[in-house]
């Protein structure tokens, strides 16, 4: 058990938007994640059973949300935009407030472009120009802080093919660090139920946290067959990290830090599991076991990096419920 994180992370791999193999869809949103644009969302097509709150007032036509993060799926080539919304909530008898809300769009889904394009207001005039410059902003556009600009993430790679270097990008370290994060976590937050607390771990106590109860009606069911790729450590014992403290508020605060850590350490391998589905892995992997049954899931093992990697590949089916 050990205070502290003795290990310096950043989300993204590379230095950001560039020319050439940096020039990518990944590094776009990234751009405008840390650049503090605002997003311009109307229709989007949504394929995951939704569920509503029905006190929230949604307004007709585009809406304006702020990119808070990108998340990933454990299994499938899902890479999301999450972003808050300004809504209207209207309980039953009560008083209409303004609130705001989390929403998440696939960018990526199961790895092929979903969104096209994105509608921005970029308050960075530096940003503005390396998207421009990069191809992603017509040239005959000029600058302006209020202006909405038309963000293509058509024409160039989903992630850069300098991402499928596990040896350079520290893949082992990281899903080791990510192992550590998950066990300190749960360690964190046992601590504090143990000392009594029985509240929640929200992430953001200053965003509403929505009751879904009302299923939205379905126009359509489909089912689909997409790839899932999983990497995994074997026989690895996780590090706990723990606050110097003898109260426990650090302890909560350790929970949601390393919570939100671990998020963006498994996006981080995310990203690097799907670069090397895509443009070719360097590990060597060697063949366990072929399933020739229901998702016939193929089993792969590695020495890699001085540990044992496993890695589990399939075709799952997915259910699509259209709107």
């Amino acid at each position: 058990m050990y205070s502290g994180l003795p290990v310096k992370f950043q989300q993204f791999p590379g230095q950001g938007l560039r020319p050439g193999i940096n020039n990518n869809v990944i590094n776009v949103l990234r751009e405008l994640l840390e650049s503090g644009a605002l997003i311009l969302i109307g229709k989007y097509s949504v394929f995951g059973k939704v569920i509503a709150d029905a006190d929230i007032i949604h307004l007709p036509g585009e809406s304006t949300h702020s990119p808070v993060t990108l998340t990933s799926h454990r299994e499938r080539f899902n890479f999301s935009l999450t972003t808050k919304k300004d809504v209207k909530r209207a309980p039953e008898g009560g008083v209409i407030e303004s609130e705001q809300i989390y929403r998440s769009f696939h960018v990526i889904r199961d790895g092929q472009l979903h969104m096209k394009q994105l509608k921005a207001i970029i308050p960075s005039e530096e940003s503005f120009k390396k998207l421009q410059f990069c191809g992603r902003i017509l040239t005959s556009e000029t600058y302006s802080r209020t202006k909405t600009y038309t963000v293509s993430l058509e024409g160039i790679t989903l992630v850069s093919r300098a991402w499928a270097n596990p040896g350079m990008l520290k893949f082992v370290p990281l899903l080791k660090f990510a192992e550590d994060l998950k066990q300190s976590v749960q360690d964190n937050k046992h601590l504090v139920r143990a000392h009594g607390y029985a509240g929640s771990f929200a992430k953001d106590s200053r965003v509403y946290q929505e009751k879904k109860s009302v299923v939205a009606k379905e126009r359509t069911v489909i089912i689909e067959k997409v790839p899932h790729d999983v990497i995994t450590l074997r026989g690895y014992h996780p590090t706990t990290f723990m606050p110097d403290s003898s109260i426990i508020g650090p302890f909560y605060s350790a929970a949601l830090m390393y919570e939100e850590l671990l998020r963006q350490v498994r996006f981080h391998t995310r990203l690097q599991t799907f670069a090397m589905h895509t443009h070719g892995s360097r590990i060597p992997w060697k063949t366990v076991h072929q399933s020739t049954r229901g998702y016939q899931r193929l089993t792969e093992t590695a020495e890699f990096d001085g540990h044992t990697l496993d890695r589990v590949t399939w075709t799952g089916s997915v259910t699509r419920h259209i709107y």
